[in-house]
């Protein structure tokens, strides 16, 4: 039951990944009993473990870190470059990064000098020239000079990704309400939107996922498909999530739901795999690997079994390209995978072979040579 309970929340938080928004935050490597720093792909510590948090990866040369409760950024040799002075920070996108001041985000630059005031209830990192910005409860997108291109009006928004941002307007369609699980969230309806704020996919979704490689998941009550960007349906809806392409493929959940999110066979986890952007299976689980990720470098990890999982690997034509034997497994990120084996942390190589093996703490991906790592035991140990 211990191990359902688990699943089940694994569950949930795949599910809520497909209803909540981006947080400048997202993405920390935590725990309060830890010291955080960074090591090299042989292993090896370049910026010694100091720090309460920091960002799981380095964003255009600069990571934010967290010292005495106020967050702060490092260059890659671990100097300080912005002393640690802000209540939250975001990473660095497009030259700038969200910071929270007086309990106002607003945007620095990387020398730390404030470039946007704080004004906003919440901020996102820029994306396309344009950041997701919260003022009185509604949502709209500011330039890197602050001002707003376009103005706060959307219940919801989602970050510009090739060309168009997802955003939901206020509806009165009290049955889209309860699908969108009305205790978290108000009626609205999704479309999308170009730079200028101009409706290019007029609201009518119940749900939303950004474009990647063409295509948007979008909600239809209770099931998701895919559109183009014309708005015209290229996957009819019949899944019950439905996430962004990566390498051609798209994580889906099919099958039913009923009330009780209930595990068994003809709800949730009947087809738990990957689709392709024609909504052909190419990878379809029934009961027997689970998967929570979204292919990386050609690889996306499997979860075998529930009470005593091991954990493995898929490449993209649907074959097991490295057998479930790890205990807990990430994904791909240049060249490397952190896995946990017998309660150590280390990294594989994509055949499978151990290439690191920490002596201490574990470790996250990496971005520019680099990878959080935190001196205490495993994640799974401390579950």
């Amino acid at each position: 039951m211990k191990m359902k309970t688990a699943r089940f929340g694994n569950v949930v938080l795949a599910l809520m990944a497909f209803v909540g928004g981006n947080s400048p935050q997202v993405g920390l490597a935590q725990t309060k009993e830890w010291k955080w720093g960074y090591i090299d792909k042989r292993g090896d510590v370049v910026i010694q473990p100091q720090f309460e948090e920091v960002a799981d990866r380095f964003s255009e040369g600069l990571a934010r870190v967290k010292s005495d409760g106020k967050w702060g950024y490092i260059d890659k040799t671990g100097r300080i470059i912005i002393s640690s002075r802000f209540e939250a920070a975001g990473d660095f996108s497009e030259g700038l990064a969200a910071v929270k001041v007086g309990g106002k985000w607003g945007y620095i630059s990387k020398a730390g000098t404030i470039v946007v005031k704080p004004q906003f209830e919440e901020a996102s990192p820029f994306s396309q020239g344009l950041a997701r910005v919260e003022i009185e409860h509604k949502w709209g997108y500011a330039n890197k000079a602050g001002t707003l291109a376009i103005q706060p009006q959307f219940e919801r928004a989602l970050d510009f990704s090739e060309g168009l941002a997802g955003v939901c307007v206020e509806g009165p369609n009290p049955e889209a309400s309860t699908a969108r699980w009305r205790y978290r969230f108000p009626s609205c309806d999704w479309g999308f939107v170009d730079a200028a704020g101009r409706f290019v996919v007029r609201a009518q979704f119940d749900g939303a996922q950004p474009f990647s490689e063409g295509l948007a998941a979008v909600q239809i009550k209770w099931t998701w498909g895919y559109i183009d960007k014309s708005g015209a349906v290229t996957i009819q809806p019949r899944f019950h999530c439905a996430e962004p392409f990566s390498e051609g493929l798209a994580r889906v959940v099919g099958g039913g739901i009923d009330g009780a999110f209930l595990l068994q066979e003809g709800n949730i986890f009947t087809s738990w795999g990957y689709v392709d952007t024609r909504g052909k299976w190419v990878i379809r689980s029934r009961l027997h690997y689970y998967f929570f990720d979204s292919f990386s470098e050609g690889l996306v990890t499997a979860e075998k079994g529930c009470k005593h999982s091991r954990w493995g690997y898929y490449d993209r034509a649907g074959n097991m390209a490295i057998k479930p034997k790890f205990d807990h497994a990430g994904s791909f990120s240049e060249g490397l995978a952190s896995v946990e084996i017998g309660g150590r942390c280390g990294y594989i190589d994509k055949r499978g072979v151990v290439a690191v093996m920490l002596a201490t703490g574990c470790g996250g991906n990496f971005s520019g040579g680099l990878a959080s790592f935190h001196t205490g035991s495993s994640g799974r140990a401390q579950e």
